[in-house]
């Protein structure tokens, strides 16, 4: 997978009797409310570890690489060990990473009664198995977790099973004089892996290149919006990135970059008889767009140990803050 990025905020415009709020919804005509989505559920298990050994998918990214043997142990509940030296000699290795990918933008409130700006964070945390031949590789990345703020009265909220149901497709890396790089690194989510084709256009819901990929029966992915005077609502969109990534070593061990994200979003739907409309957005003024930073953990490390040890691998408890 690539760098997941941020779901654009979306929001609904109301008529001007309503008070300040979120909004912009294009009316499409009835349609039955969307079933609740269960936020909760069980976290993701990476690939290299389901049936305690490599899965299919990590097999067959890992089929011409020769990767080292995983380390059986079981992790510390109360600790995760931080700053193995794997990888910074070896030419010939299988490494694993926790990642925290932050994706920052400014959205505008387009609701009738103001246009104030404010920025809109989603932070993304998870487990990466690295696999080298050499100086070239293949990177597995699974997601354990997406959290986004509150913006303008309104907030997505990523299901258990839309993180879990994100693709976990081989990308390609590389080591470079001091860190990795990663070009051109294609995620598609909601949509067929192998399409190259137009995105669909604004409710372009039996668009040829859609995928049901988390399996809820509607086109797309299904994301949850916690919207202050509507409740919880359903989105179904499709999204394609492509991340151009060179990360850097640290002095405390870790990697950090600061990719480069191409981001094509397309909206198919929504719960009510209203269809979402992208609103405004802009970077922030003297922040980076998007930011990855990689710990280096043992093999046998779960999305549990992740999120529990999140302060002492990132500095940041999971949740994060505001």
């Amino acid at each position: 997978m690539a760098h997941l990025g941020l779901i654009s905020f979306l929001f609904m415009k109301l008529p001007r009797a309503l008070p300040h709020a979120a909004a912009a919804f294009v009316l499409l005509g009835p349609a039955a409310c969307a079933d609740d989505v269960g936020l909760g559920g069980p976290l993701p298990v990476p690939p290299w570890l389901l049936d305690g050994g490599d899965s299919a998918a990590g097999a067959d990214a890992t089929s011409s690489l020769d990767s080292a043997d995983q380390d059986s142990d079981s992790v510390d509940q109360t600790e995760v060990q931080v700053g193995s030296d794997v990888g910074t000699g070896a030419t010939d290795a299988t490494e694993y990473y926790a990642f925290w990918n932050l994706s920052r933008r400014e959205t505008q409130d387009p609701s009738p009664f103001g246009d104030e700006w404010a920025e809109s964070r989603t932070v993304t945390i998870g487990l990466i198995q690295l696999t080298w031949d050499g100086d070239k590789g293949l990177r597995l990345q699974q997601p354990c977790d997406m959290h986004a703020n509150e913006v303008h009265g309104s907030r997505i909220v990523y299901s258990a099973n839309f993180v879990a149901k994100v693709p976990v497709a081989p990308t390609a890396v590389e080591r470079t004089a001091d860190g990795i790089s990663i070009l051109g690194g294609m995620e598609l989510v909601g949509l067929k892996q192998d399409w190259t084709g137009a995105m669909p256009d604004l409710g372009e819901a039996k668009h040829p290149g859609l995928s049901d990929t988390d399996g809820d029966g509607k086109a797309g992915v299904t994301v949850d919006v916690d919207i202050s005077i509507l409740g919880q609502q359903q989105l179904y969109v499709a999204q394609r990135s492509k991340t151009d990534l060179v990360a850097s070593w640290q002095e405390d061990g870790s990697l950090y970059g600061e990719p480069t994200v191409l981001i094509e979003q397309s909206t198919l739907g929504a719960s009510l008889d209203l269809l979402i409309v992208n609103t405004k957005s802009r970077l922030v003024k003297g922040k980076p767009a998007d930011t990855v930073r990689w710990v280096s953990v043992p093999a046998s490390t779960t999305c549990t140990e992740v999120l529990k040890q999140a302060k002492q691998l990132f500095g940041q408890s999971w949740p994060p803050g505001t």
